[in-house]
C-alpha cells in the first residue's frame, strides 16, 4: 500500500473512532464499545504495517515537530515517489 493511501486510511479510522466513540457515550450501546476497540486496533494495525519511508523502513510520522512531509526525517529520501509523465 502507498504511504499516501494508508495516510487517507488511517484517518477514515480515526473519523470512525471518534465517531463510535461519541456514539458509546451518547447510547451507552456495547456493540458501539466493540465497534471503537475495532477501530482502534485497526488504527495500530494500519499505523505499525504500512506507514513507514520506503527507503530505511522507519516510521517518518514519528517525528512529529518536522513541518515538511515529503521527505523522511531520518534518512532524508523522498516519502512518495514522482509522478512519471
Amino acid at each position: 500500500m502507498k504511504l499516501k493511501t494508508a495516510r487517507k486510511a488511517l484517518w477514515i479510522c480515526y473519523a470512525a473512532t471518534g465517531v463510535f466513540g461519541a456514539l458509546l457515550i451518547i447510547t451507552g450501546r456495547m456493540l458501539f464499545g466493540i465497534l471503537l476497540l475495532a477501530s482502534l486496533i485497526t488504527n495500530l494495525f494500519i499505523y505499525v504495517l504500512f506507514i513507514r519511508c520506503p527507503h530505511c523502513g522507519r516510521h517518518p510520522d514519528l517525528a512529529l515537530t518536522r513541518l515538511d512531509t515529503s521527505v523522511c526525517p531520518f534518512c532524508g529520501k523522498p516519502l512518495e515517489p514522482e509522478d512519471r509523465q
